[in-house]
């Protein structure tokens, strides 16, 4: 018995369905794969990542990390270093970086797909549809994976860093509003604004994105019934293109045009149809004052998760940045206020150089072919989907801006959600180059076809060339500087040591060994540049009651004081970065740290 047309489009239509699924986990898969082969195995400040120190002991004592707190992070941290059961916390946490670049590439590759503009009319039994269908998801896995291997994301998802996660955040908050448009669901708007909520518990630049958001929230409705309460949406007539037309009438027709099937045919919306047919006004849904209710709950519920921070620090953990038991420490910490003046506080005069490294650095993600690519997928976006043109193209432009004006040597990390948005572009590209082919497949069928799967080809093996040559460049498994330095200072240091640190480099280093690891809780490390702040003082007290405090914990002494008052107690070294904090003092070589010497008399 033969399989009716219909039948086997239905098949044919989950076969795809599922094809569609399977490809972005292949995606993840393939990603989590090569980054965790190129993790690092212990600390390391390779890409900028000297504040991974900081995270992880935070992570491992739930503590309180450097402004802004980044509880969600220390909260996802802690809960790998808890499930994962071998290596170093270090090596476990860089998993949560690792999954998270994986994740945010595999959400790539489904926005990709979710902004495909389907071609008109109605599958056939022959497949075109499908084909073109399963092209388009082949394209979009390539883009998925160019942006996986690319520079930056590859570096920050090797590494203890907030900013693997901080891209996942956005890639899921970018599908989650796909997902709604086009759904309808107000369950995904729930969820994209709990998504916000926790994401700014990663990284305050999620907050570039809220014109965008609410701007998609009350432009970008769904044409069909909500699944979350027709009383939290109310229903707007829009043009709906009408049903194509059956099977054997308009274009594909035994190769025949619609004119020459004898009727008239009309297009509506891109699809063909007779006069006459009914057409059927859908619902656009608008958003009712209780769905945002709603919606904005969910966002406070996401963003609840600051609580974890006076929470924390009522224990007085041994890393408790601000102790923000009070609503001041608690507004100095979340705030930034440490680093606000870095934010769009680039000299005018760097500007110019700084727009030279940041053409660079994009160049150097995607290639001068990948930026080609990347411009016609806006060309097909402008046409196909202007609603993720303009939120890909806000998203890119105030990263950009963000990263160019943040006035840190480390600044261009900030870029990789931008960098995000560009493969997205480059994944629509693809996919206009291989509607390019078939759209040209008529007369000289047989070559049209063989081109293009060699194109589509070539296009699987795009992602090599990334892969290949950042390979080397991105293996961090014997990357030991800063387990090295922190191991060699401890060990040079003797019994009951007061070490002296300066920048964020060695602290974090030895900050690490000290409570992520528990190595040698007979030493006290002291960061130079936190000694002013009474928080950090009252925090040494409770954990080294047997350093001495001059003038008690709450009265701002100076360094000196501090050193004065322990020099002939107890050993005192300061790290190479600490030397210039430290004047009149004979320092004497001891490892990779400098013991001071007191002098032959009173006083330092």
């Amino acid at each position: 018995m033969s399989t009716s047309p219909d039948l086997s489009i239905r098949k044919g239509n989950r076969r795809l369905a599922l094809f569609v699924r399977v490809l972005p986990l292949l995606v993840f898969l393939i990603a989590a794969a090569v980054y965790g082969r190129t993790l690092a195995r212990t600390l390391t400040w390779r890409h900028d990542s000297a504040d991974g120190g900081d995270l992880i002991a935070a992570a491992a004592t739930l503590g309180v990390p450097h402004p802004s707190g980044y509880p969600t992070y220390v909260l996802l941290a802690r809960l790998f270093l808890q499930a994962l059961p071998r290596g170093e916390p270090a090596f476990r946490v860089h998993w949560l970086s690792a999954l998270s670049g994986a994740a945010a590439a595999a959400l790539l590759a489904l926005s990709s797909v979710e902004t495909q503009p389907a071609p008109a009319g109605r599958p056939s039994p022959s497949g075109g549809q499908r084909t073109w269908q399963s092209a388009a998801s082949f394209c979009a896995v390539s883009a998925a994976l160019l942006f996986a291997f690319s520079p930056l994301a590859w570096g920050q998802a090797t590494i203890a860093e907030v900013h693997a996660l901080n891209v996942l955040f956005v890639a899921a908050l970018f599908w989650l509003l796909l997902r709604w448009r086009a759904r309808g669901s107000v369950w995904l708007a729930l969820a994209a604004a709990f998504l916000y909520g926790l994401s700014l518990g990663n990284h305050l630049t999620v907050l570039l994105l809220l014109p965008a958001v609410l701007l998609w929230l009350l432009a970008c409705g769904r044409r069909g019934a909500s699944q979350f309460g027709d009383e939290l949406v109310e229903p707007h007539p829009l043009p709906l293109p009408p049903p194509p037309l059956p099977p054997g009438e308009g274009e594909g027709s035994a190769g025949r045009s619609p004119t020459q099937e004898g009727g008239k045919v009309e297009r509506y919306a891109g699809r063909e149809t007779r006069p006459g047919t009914e057409v059927h006004a859908p619902r656009r849904m608008r958003l009712t004052r209780r769905a945002w209710g709603a919606i904005i709950g969910a966002f406070l519920l996401g963003l609840a998760v600051y609580a974890y921070l006076p929470l924390s620090a009522a224990r007085q953990p041994s890393v408790n940045w601000g102790d923000p038991q009070t609503w001041d420490r608690f507004w100095w910490l979340v705030s930034g206020r440490l680093y606000r003046e870095a934010i769009f506080g680039l000299p005018p005069a760097f500007i110019p150089g700084r727009l030279s490294a940041w053409g660079h650095l994009l160049l150097e993600q995607f290639g001068w072919w990948g930026w080609a690519l990347a411009l016609v997928g806006l060309w097909r976006l402008s046409w196909s989907d202007r609603a993720a043109l303009g939120f890909s193209l806000y998203a890119f432009a105030a990263y950009s801006l963000y990263a160019v004006t943040y006035d840190r040597a480390d600044s261009y990390v900030y870029l990789l959600p931008a960098c995000w948005m560009v493969a997205f572009w480059l994944g629509q590209g693809l996919t206009a180059l291989d509607c390019g082919l078939r759209n040209a497949d008529c007369g000289m069928r047989l070559p049209i076809r063989v081109l293009r799967s060699l194109i589509l080809l070539l296009v699987a093996l795009l992602p090599l060339l990334p892969l290949l040559s950042n390979f080397a460049a991105q293996d961090l498994r014997r990357e030991r500087e800063a387990a090295d330095f922190a191991t060699a200072a401890l060990a040079a240091a003797e019994p009951g040591a007061l070490i002296v640190s300066g920048g964020d480099r060695d602290t974090f280093a030895l900050w690490y060994r000290r409570y992520a690891l528990g190595e040698r809780p007979d030493v006290t490390v002291v960061n130079a540049s936190l000694w002013g702040f009474d928080w950090y003082r009252r925090t040494l007290a409770a954990h080294h009651p047997a350093v001495a405090l001059p003038d008690g914990a709450t009265t701002p002494p100076d360094l000196p004081g501090l050193i004065e008052a322990n020099l002939r107690q107890r050993p005192v070294y300061v790290t190479g970065d600490a030397q210039a904090a430290i004047s009149g003092c004979r320092m004497e070589p001891v490892g990779p740290l400098y013991r001071l010497q007191p002098h032959e008399g009173d006083g330092v």
